[in-house]
């Protein structure tokens, strides 16, 4: 069993403690855009052979108009910008994916990052964006982006846990249709990493008449003309919708959740999210709100540290791990930022090992006569030490279940190559 070195239970909660521009919670039905979000796992080799797996969520959203094109992003807290693969792509990594093509979209107009038209023959800025252990390098278009995709234009549908077929609708109704779960190392042996058939975008095109609808912004996004084969290659998922502070951005009309806010289409300047671990629970974002049967008691909400810095950041007063306060903390200056677009918990190189060595030292898997999940041990039913973080007024609490995750250690032949399909111990 390996430690998760992030935790989306951490996020999940987080955010919907800090994500809103007021105290109070909107309306259960009123004003809310509800996108269901599919988890992909994907697996991770260490430098000692130990293969585990990290969780990604992803949803819908399309670009242009009147001729909408479709794509799945991750909804990442942590960066400021909209970035999907450009037509103009060429490296694998794009090929793969579904790609923009501005040239379907009457409403796109070329630009620089200060939002002035390009001129023909004329050089064009770039961005380069860093995403953990790749990059992307970019150019600024000006388009319509709406939430999801219409039921009838989905394009594919994904199983939920009984077997059963939904096509989902954005924006949709609170309570909406399950997403499924995919399994990276699947989806990777076929040469391909996405639960779309990655037509070109005339067949992916959903037809948008008239003025944009409250789902639907007018904003600067970023076509990708470079993606790193890492991680890029292996996620299913097209693009990411950045969804940090306004200052993250190169400018405020990068930002999506501001052109939301600023349009006033939604009840409220906030959004949940809620990530299942499992396929009996639905994984979804909410935007004007949260979903008040995901969230078990009343909200607390915790003040965003030093915003000017772009990330929904909190000050963390203390951690505790079981009834050991942690020296690391004690001056009460740690902040931590939440992160949709992880699912690990990642700390300060100085306190790495100090933190991992105690949580693994004193976790223990759960008995043998415990049910597998998915083949493998089932992690929250580990036992071990808990994670508290005091923050502002209340308590996250982090069970071994949460922070632990399966893991296969490879076995080697006397060639030296690894056993077949991941055999070990």
């Amino acid at each position: 069993m390996a430690l998760r070195r992030l935790a989306a239970l951490l996020c999940a909660a987080l955010c919907q403690a800090c994500a809103g521009a007021s105290g109070a919670a909107p309306a259960p039905d009123d004003g809310r855009f509800v996108v269901p979000l599919h988890r992909q796992r994907v697996p991770v080799r260490s430098e000692t052979d130990t293969v585990s797996y990290k969780s990604v969520y992803f949803g819908s959203i399309s670009l242009g108009a009147p001729v909408a094109q479709k794509f799945t992003v991750v909804f990442d807290t942590g960066s400021g910008h909209v970035v999907v693969p450009s037509k103009a792509c060429k490296s694998e990594t794009c090929l793969i994916h579904n790609q923009y093509d501005r040239q379907v979209s009457a409403n796109a107009v070329d630009i620089d990052y200060d939002g002035s038209p390009v001129k023909p023959g004329s050089a064009r800025d770039q961005l380069t964006v860093a995403f953990g252990t790749g990059e992307i390098t970019g150019q600024f278009v000006s388009d319509r982006l709406c939430l999801g995709v219409r039921s009838e234009d989905a394009g594919a549908s994904a199983p939920n846990a009984s077997g059963a077929s939904h096509r989902f609708l954005a924006p949709l109704p609170a309570g909406g249709a399950p997403a499924g779960d995919l399994d990276a190392s699947a989806a990777a042996a076929n040469g391909s990493a996405s639960t779309d058939s990655h037509s070109s975008p005339s067949a992916e095109a959903v037809q948008l008449v008239g003025p944009a609808p409250g789902h639907c912004v007018e904003m600067r996004i970023v076509m990708a003309l470079e993606m790193s084969h890492e991680p890029f290659h292996a996620f299913a998922f097209d693009g990411v919708l950045g969804l940090g502070l306004e200052s993250l951005a190169l400018a405020p009309e990068f930002s999506f959740f501001g052109a939301m806010a600023a349009q006033k289409s939604l009840r409220s300047a906030s959004f949940g999210v809620f990530l299942a671990d499992s396929d009996e629970e639905v994984s979804e974002i909410s935007f004007g709100g949260h979903s008040p049967d995901k969230v078990q008691g009343d909200l607390t909400w915790a003040p965003v540290a030093m915003p000017e810095h772009g990330h929904w950041q909190v000050q963390i007063d203390r951690i505790r791990i079981g009834e050991t306060t942690v020296d690391f903390c004690k001056d009460g200056q740690c902040r931590a930022v939440v992160d949709t677009g992880t699912s690990l918990l990642a700390v300060p190189s100085a306190f790495s090992d100090e933190l991992h060595n105690t949580l693994e030292d004193n976790l223990v898997d759960p008995d043998e006569t415990m049910p597998l999940k998915d083949g493998h041990v089932d992690c929250r039913l580990a036992q071990g030490l808990p994670i508290y973080f005091d923050i502002k007024g209340f308590t996250i609490t982090l069970l071994p279940g949460d922070y632990s995750r399966p893991s296969v250690q490879l076995e080697e032949f006397e060639d030296g190559g690894p056993a077949p399909d991941g055999q070990g111990e």
